[in-house]
């Protein structure tokens, strides 16, 4: 199982699912190019090269064909990676699925790369957690409060490095091409986000899910675009049950998304992580 996590992820944002998901796989995390101990990559570089690079690491650990996991930004790697080498994804799981950036999602973007490049770490944090996971008192979200609090002091914490390779990242997002027509392997596929995620809501799953042979699409409930720390067993079951051929329409906390894609607050747009 190999899992390409988000734009401020590293091959080690994933030990708390390891543990879980080891049980059943060989569980394979990465530093693509740009991220966490790899080498800096310009933000001009979009997601071919990633897909490809993901792609290398199959080909070196000779894992392949692999279940593939995206997260976010990982999610539209894993997607690319489905497109460009076919022969190396056995299945597919896409969390935090994206479409074409909103203007104000692109604004907001370049705010936060604003605030990070000026040093204002604490704005940055702010608005970032707000926009991955913003409070609405109104909505049930598992472990809310303690994973704003985790995922604040893991942006204030960040190294010169990490910081600098989230400034190309916030750039490589509002460069990327985010939705490609090429054709899609014949493979299970399920994309999946939190119920409440304003930041990619489940409609661009929907509509990803439709493309493919054998697609789904789900929402896990009480949960938003930070799903994976607010319910980590609960997703941790879901690829299990997808990668091991079960339907995961079928679990206690999974549900189909509506037509019209999950409820979104208005503010803020929501950046991607």
């Amino acid at each position: 199982m190999l899992l390409i996590g988000g734009a401020f992820q590293d091959m080690y944002s994933w030990r708390r699912h390891e543990t879980l998901l080891g049980r059943a796989a060989t569980v394979i995390t990465v530093d693509l190019p740009g991220w966490g101990g790899a080498d800096a990559l310009s933000p001009s570089i979009g997601t071919d090269l990633l897909a490809d690079a993901a792609h290398r690491v199959i080909e070196h650990t000779g894992a392949g064909p692999c279940h593939v996991v995206g997260a976010s930004f990982g999610a539209l790697i894993g997607q690319r990676l489905a497109q460009r080498h076919p022969a190396a994804v056995a299945s597919l799981a896409l969390s935090g699925v994206a479409g074409p950036l909103a203007p104000e999602q692109a604004d907001d973007l370049e705010e936060l790369e604003r605030l990070l490049t000026a040093g204002a770490l604490a704005a940055f944090a702010e608005r970032m957690v707000d926009s991955l996971s913003p409070r609405v008192p109104e909505r049930a979200v598992r472990r809310g409060e303690p994973v704003r609090r985790l995922l604040t002091v893991d942006f204030l914490r960040a190294s010169d490095d990490a910081r600098a390779k989230m400034i190309d990242n916030l750039r490589r997002l509002r460069l990327a091409r985010m939705v490609y027509p090429d054709p899609v392997p014949d493979v299970p596929a399920v994309m999946f986000t939190g119920e409440h995620d304003g930041a990619t809501p489940s409609v661009h799953g929907r509509r990803l899910a439709a493309t493919y042979p054998r697609g789904r699409s789900v929402v896990i409930t009480e949960a938003d675009h930070c799903v994976h720390l607010q319910r980590d067993a609960e997703y941790c079951r879901l690829l299990l049950t997808h990668f091991g051929g079960g339907d995961v329409r079928e679990l206690p906390f999974c549900r189909t998304p509506h037509p019209a894609g999950a409820t979104v607050p208005a503010r803020p747009s929501g950046a991607l992580a």
